[in-house]
């Protein structure tokens, strides 16, 4: 291959280096990213373009011109595609890149570039594949392909414009410059509306991506952080309302248009006090005093509140003020945002509710306690004093009977009276050991060491020194748990026993103790002094007291002359 250098070549060469210096730059400098990619391979196809062309303008051979002509169409070709797919990038349309849209945007630069290829065969393309052949209908195909690429990543900037932020404004404004004056110089070289001995096109592609390149190092340009940005704050739930510094409204999301302001209200530049005062007028109050200062205010600020929406439904937020200052830590602007708390109110209330109902309740069980305890302590009380009174009263009936013995007969037989002293003294220990036994709530001791047969015996025993006669007589068999009830059987027999020597002045007594398989019966029947009316004392009651917990009955009565009966009956469980 020979090649001349001449003028011609000079700019396309030029334009190659610059663009192979923006690429190796980009390779070895800047931080990958999907965007730079798809830029750098634009960047790529620009330099393909620009060095084939050079080496077109400057070979001196047919074949050769044919070559780098072939090379050039490539980047012709593919080049428009790339500046679609950076377009899509650049505004995050996913759609384009489903395989719907994606395939046929590919596969028409791969069909049109294979018609450049295989134009001797067909010749539908241009009757000589250089420049001295004429333009067949394909070319003007790829031409308008081409465009319509360019107007397609064009159209996809403008559609996302107005909902960019001021900064990604500028980007895109460049952007469509960028590639405007290109197809412009395209467009004039392509119409021969100016005739050019060359091809400016690649060398102003060249130019204005390397202003675009200096532009992206010098101020972040096609920075994608504030789209995302833009984009995360635009699907948060949170509504998020910014202002400058000047108070004037500047930026929101569409949680807010949607959730606070449903009236659909303009609100660029407004000042934020007029908005906050639209809000409170939907609101079930007044918006905090303290909080209206600090959101006016010029100084950086951190401070939140509570307002209940009344519309479109009944919401409370959690608002809070944030400042948004530069490196400097001067203020640039201000942001509101508008968390739903009404759940979290709603539980906070129902909680509420539940504590009031649960001290209500601990009011209540305090109340229940005191009373338990309240009937506990005279329950013990009552306890007590019957086991006391069965305990004095049995004591002092059988001293106050071994006492007049000894006092008849202290004259005539001392012997006999020493006895029954000593019978009283022994007594006498016995009734207070069961006294304190009584205190300590204890049982009886002959129950704790006996069964409640012997123990019957015992305390049969102790009668029959006061003079009485007591028959006692037992039927079947002790059941099992008999233990709870040998302290009621006791203390019925001992208090009846006490009255009849007591009160009936009784000489005989009979006992008679039954157990059947389903009730245990007792029967007490004495001789003493009978009573025509009954008058239900101490001792009555405290029988029936005891027999309650177990379910038994006692019955009793008197002829009105002689004698007193008792019948007990205690169920079996």
């Amino acid at each position: 291959m020979r090649f001349l250098l001449t003028t011609h070549g000079i700019l396309p060469v030029i334009s190659a280096v610059l663009s192979f210096i923006m690429v190796m730059y980009f390779i070895f400098k800047a931080k990958k990213s999907g965007l730079f990619i798809c830029y750098v391979l634009c960047q790529t196809l620009v330099f393909v373009w620009s060095l084939g062309y050079a080496f077109e303008l400057m070979a001196q051979e047919y074949s050769s011109k044919i070559i780098f002509m072939k090379i050039n169409y490539f980047s012709i070709c593919f080049l428009s595609l790339g500046w679609l797919v950076f377009c899509n990038l650049f505004v995050e349309n996913r759609s384009f890149f489903k395989k719907k849209n994606i395939i046929p945007a590919v596969a028409i630069p791969i069909i049109n570039y294979l018609v450049v290829l295989t134009n001797d065969y067909h010749k539908i393309f241009k009757s000589s594949i250089d420049d001295s052949g004429g333009r067949q209908v394909y070319f003007w195909i790829i031409v308008f392909v081409t465009y319509v690429y360019i107007f397609l990543g064009v159209l996809a900037l403008t559609r996302k414009y107005s909902k960019l932020s001021r900064n990604v404004k500028v980007q895109t404004i460049v952007l469509i410059l960028a590639v405007t004056i290109p197809i412009i110089s395209n467009f004039l070289s392509v119409t021969h509306i100016v005739r050019l001995n060359y091809d400016l096109t690649p060398v102003s592609f060249s130019l204005t991506m390397l202003l675009v390149a200096i532009a992206t190092f010098r101020y972040r340009f096609l920075d994608l952080v504030p789209i995302a940005r833009r984009d995360i704050v635009e699907k948060m739930n949170d509504a998020v309302l910014v202002f400058n510094i000047n108070n004037k409204v500047i930026d929101w999301n569409s949680a807010f248009l949607s959730n606070i302001l449903i009236d659909g209200d303009i609100i660029k530049d407004m000042d934020i006090n007029d908005v906050l005062v639209k809000i409170e007028r939907i609101s079930s109050g007044a918006i905090y005093g303290k909080f209206m200062e600090e959101v006016a205010g010029g100084k950086p600020s951190i401070i939140s509140t509570e307002i209940t929406l009344l519309k479109p439904s009944r919401k409370t937020y959690h608002v809070k003020l944030h400042s948004v200052l530069d490196k400097h830590g001067e203020m640039l602007a201000k942001a509101l945002t508008f968390t739903d708390i009404t759940l979290y109110k709603g539980m906070m209330d129902e909680l509420n509710d539940k504590n009031i109902e649960l001290n209500a309740m601990n009011d209540e069980l305090a109340k229940y306690a005191a009373t338990v305890e309240e009937l506990a302590i005279a329950k013990e009380r009552n306890r007590f004093a019957h086991d006391v009174h069965d305990t004095l009263g049995h004591t002092m009936t059988l001293l106050i009977s071994i006492l007049e013995v000894a006092n008849i007969t202290y004259r005539s037989d001392m012997d006999t009276t020493g006895d029954k002293l000593r019978e009283a003294l022994k007594i006498s220990k016995e009734g207070l050991k069961e006294l304190r036994r009584s205190i300590n709530g204890l049982r009886p001791e002959m129950l704790s060491s006996n069964s409640i047969i012997t123990s019957l015996k015992n305390l049969f025993s102790d009668f029959r020194l006061s003079g009485v006669e007591i028959d006692f007589t037992s039927e079947g068999i002790e059941p099992n748990d008999i233990s709870r009830y040998s302290d009621i059987i006791y203390r019925v027999c001992q208090e009846a026993l006490t009255n009849s020597v007591k009160h009936g002045k009784a000489k005989n007594v009979n006992i008679i103790l039954r157990f059947d398989i389903k009730m245990i019966k007792l029967f007490i029947l004495d001789d003493g002094v009978g009573c025509g009316k009954i008058i239900k004392g101490f001792g009555l009651t405290g029988m029936e007291e005891r027999l309650k917990p177990v379910n038994g009955k006692i019955m009793y009565g008197s002829d009105g002359e002689s004698g007193f009966n008792l019948r007990v009956e205690i169920p079996l469980n």
